[in-house]
């Protein structure tokens, strides 16, 4: 299918809000920055059971590289994976599948994604594979490790170089998703952009000068709220000297003097 083609496919007809929709974005601003992956578990659920899926994922991807002519994903890659319910399993199989993505060839569904790259979006597995593609090892070992049949997704772009990708699944013995299942997950969506950002941040997934460790990440949390250090640290059961090491290292990272210009990103100010 042609680019241009593909993009008019998969733009999206939103729907009126239902009074759920709107119940569910009323429940996500209730939520403290400090529990952003709370509320990301709690809005995945909202979506499976919007669209009768059995499991959802949130995906930050980055544009990393965009001088490597020959880079089949035009410098793309996913650097964050959180999905709904997971068992150990399916975090070390998502580590594997990481993992072949910056080795391998990536499989031909990976690459249909980043063509679209830069605009709001939403489609199902089936619009963008053929028919062949349900016969390839990537797919039968999908299948495989989890049952799923069919995904769809729904990708907004935050910037430039950065894409948020919402992806839910149906398993062996549902019927395969329909053009208003994507309807109703993209009007859900659409209007998130705001919650998407405040999960890429509270991952360091916006930093340049380093990763931000679970450690790092566990401060950065409370750090958004109204605790002191010395308060975190007592929270945290960490020494006082650990938890400011740790901001030093968080202020770095971000770019930002204090704990004024930590919020001040957080809001979407900085």
């Amino acid at each position: 299918m042609p680019q241009s083609t593909l993009l008019t496919a998969t733009q999206p007809r939103l729907l009126p809000a239902t009074p759920e929709m709107t119940n569910v974005w009323d429940t996500l601003i209730q939520f403290d920055a400090a529990d952003s992956d709370k509320a990301l578990n709690y809005l995945l659920e909202e979506l499976c059971r919007l669209v009768n899926g059995t499991s959802a994922f949130w995906v930050g991807a980055l544009r990393i590289n965009t001088h490597e002519p020959n880079d089949p994903l035009l410098g793309w890659r996913p650097r964050i994976s959180h999905r709904l319910d997971s068992e150990p399993s399916d975090d070390s199989y998502s580590k594997k599948m990481l993992a072949k993505i910056r080795t391998q060839t990536p499989d031909p569904s990976l690459t249909t994604h980043v063509r679209m790259a830069g605009s709001f979006r939403a489609y199902r597995l089936s619009d963008i594979v053929d028919d062949n593609w349900y016969q390839s090892p990537y797919y039968l070992e999908k299948k495989a490790q989890n049952g799923v049949t069919d995904r769809l997704y729904v990708v907004t772009p935050l910037n430039e170089d950065m894409e948020c990708y919402f992806s839910v699944d149906r398993v062996t013995g549902q019927p395969m998703f329909s053009q208003h299942d994507c309807q109703l997950a993209a009007t859900l969506l659409r209007s998130l952009g705001w919650f998407q950002r405040q999960v890429a941040l509270s991952h360091g997934l916006q930093i340049s000068t380093g990763a931000i460790t679970p450690s790092e990440r566990r401060v950065l949390q409370q750090l958004l709220t109204s605790s002191s250090e010395r308060e975190i640290a007592r929270k945290l059961e960490i020494s006082y000297n650990t938890v400011h090491s740790y901001v030093s290292n968080i202020y770095r990272k971000f770019d930002v003097n204090g704990r004024a210009g930590l919020t001040a990103l957080w809001l979407g100010q900085g």
